[in-house]
């Protein structure tokens, strides 16, 4: 019986089945466990203690999120699509701090949707700069070109989805132009709004 989510419960109440042998765990409340499985490849396998069986679902509680900074631009984010194993969509929660920004780039099929957790959203999509409240949300298409960025004295909170999931080619010369399509200004570009 499903009775909601309580991030207070032991995980024995809200996980049945027992951790899978061989994966790293840690103890969070005595007798229980907290996945710590390491990433391996693209997708990681997650262990059975951590969907449900009759639900088709996975938990990822908020402290074992793996937040690192991946970007030239130096912005932590989350790549909760790996973490919870999804091969369908990608998720990032991106953390961005005064005077930070992600690439201005495009993708080739993948359509994203970014929403606002916290803060206040800047957001410019091709020629048109927007600045949002928490909970808005929009919607780019792939050909559009997009950068995230936060020019306000407190930092912003977004979630960020796409699909299809896109990979860059393995072939180092399709890579370079393939780069140079989806990134116009290159990885380091800011917008005009942070420039100095």
């Amino acid at each position: 019986m499903h009775r909601g989510f309580d991030p207070d419960a032991p995980r024995s109440v809200r996980e049945q089945s027992p951790p899978a042998v061989g994966q790293r765990l840690s103890v969070v409340h005595a007798g229980t466990y907290s996945l710590r499985a390491p990433i391996m490849g693209a997708i990681a396998a997650i262990p059975s203690h951590v969907r449900s069986r009759s639900m088709g679902f996975r938990v990822l509680d908020a402290v074992d999120f793996d937040w690192r900074v991946t970007n030239s631009l130096g912005v932590a984010n989350v790549n909760l699509a790996r973490q919870l194993g999804s091969r369908d969509l990608s998720l990032r929660l991106w953390r961005l701090s005064p005077g930070q920004a992600i690439p201005r780039h495009r993708h080739q099929f993948q359509t994203e949707l970014y929403v606002l957790l916290g803060g206040v959203g800047r957001l410019r999509v091709d020629e048109t700069l927007m600045t949002l409240e928490p909970m808005s949300a929009v919607l780019v298409e792939p050909e559009s070109i997009r950068q995230v960025f936060n020019d306000t004295d407190t930092e912003s909170l977004w979630l960020i989805t796409g699909a299809p999931p896109e990979s860059f080619p393995i072939d180092i010369d399709d890579y370079a132009a393939e780069r140079g399509h989806l990134y116009p200004d290159g990885v380091e570009a800011l917008p005009p709004e942070l420039e100095d």
